[in-house]
């Protein structure tokens, strides 16, 4: 049994470690994420549940894991983050891309729903005006801080909020509208 386990995952680690960097940057999330999708490897090992192709299998609970690790970090992220509208009144709004993504789990073409939205989600990200553009590009796809743009531009922190909240407005305006069209 051991040794089963032990060789399963000398021959996977890389492949399931790579898989899960493709969507979490932070190491420590990757490590945490490749730990759980071999505990569970080995919690099916002990119960003797057959796995017919367990590198198929092994994707399947990666990209499972690395979900989990998404919807648990944006939770979190979307709790303690408020942004403050220029009314002056507290409105809680996204502020995170996969926070306004539409949910494709009930869509049997999901895979190619997705590379679809990843076509359109760079359209749409070009046709923001470029300051807008430029604070989503650095938080979300450079995972630069608010705080470390504020040190680099000058710019104050709640402008920068502000222009992240308005390119994520229109984002989720734009995407809702190609779902839409995609559902028909």
């Amino acid at each position: 049994m051991t040794y089963e386990f032990d060789k399963v995952y000398e021959e996977n680690k890389v492949k399931v470690t790579n898989l899960a960097r493709q969507k979490i940057r932070d190491k420590g999330r990757v490590a945490d994420v490749v730990q759980e999708v071999f505990g569970v490897l080995y919690e099916n090992l002990i119960a003797n549940n057959p796995i017919q192709n367990i590198s198929a299998w092994l994707v399947g609970v990666t990209r499972n894991k690395v979900r989990e690790s998404i919807r648990k970090d944006a939770k979190y992220a979307t709790e303690s983050i408020v942004y403050s509208g220029s009314s002056g009144s507290d409105e809680e709004a996204p502020l995170f891309l996969h926070d306004i993504l539409p949910d494709v789990k009930g869509l049997a073409d999901s895979d190619l729903f997705n590379d679809f939205i990843k076509v359109e989600l760079e359209k749409a990200i070009d046709e923001l005006p470029e300051e807008q553009q430029w604070v989503f590009v650095q938080h979300e796809l450079e995972d630069k801080s608010f705080k470390d743009m504020e040190a680099e531009t000058g710019v104050p922190l709640k402008t920068l909020l502000s222009r992240k909240h308005y390119a994520v407005k229109a984002l989720q305006k734009k995407l809702r509208e190609v779902y839409e069209e995609y559902k028909k």
